[in-house]
């Protein structure tokens, strides 16, 4: 029987000491959960932080698309302008009134020629800028047939 008690005691000697060290590792596992909580805490704020900024742009890019797109409108707008009836009023004017040119004349046709080179010139700046404007806007009435 004291045999039997001296066992049952280093048995019970073995588990505490293996309680021991289950506390310690529960105490380390603790710590370190409590480190990662706090590290997750961290990242999130942090993802926060970085999101602001983020939906900002993309609130600003959404806008600048918006004006982007007004600005395109504002040039099909603009390139649909009849050139050619501009040309031909301003080329009108240089046949009266004092100091008239007659069509025939080489300043007439030169004033022809470069009103043309400056509608084209527009225009294929315009498509440049747009490609979405159509291309028939912009080729119509070509000054050079005109001259």
């Amino acid at each position: 029987m004291q045999k039997e008690r001296e066992e049952l005691q280093a048995q019970i000697a073995a588990l505490q000491e293996r309680n021991q060290e289950l506390e310690e590792r529960n105490q380390q596992l603790e710590e370190e959960n409590q480190q990662l909580k706090s590290e997750n805490q961290e990242l999130q704020e942090r993802n926060q932080e970085r999101q602001e900024p983020r939906q900002q742009l993309e609130e600003q890019n959404h806008q600048l698309q918006e004006r982007n797109q007004e600005l395109i409108q504002q040039l099909k707008n603009i390139a649909m302008l009849d050139y050619e009836a501009m040309r031909s009023r301003t080329l009108k004017s240089m046949t009266t009134g004092k100091g008239s040119a007659a069509s025939t004349s080489p300043q007439y046709k030169f004033a022809s020629r470069a009103t043309g080179k400056l509608i084209e010139d527009i225009r294929t700046a315009i498509s440049d800028i747009a490609p979405s404007i159509p291309t028939s806007t912009l080729t119509e009435n070509t000054p050079d047939s005109q001259a």
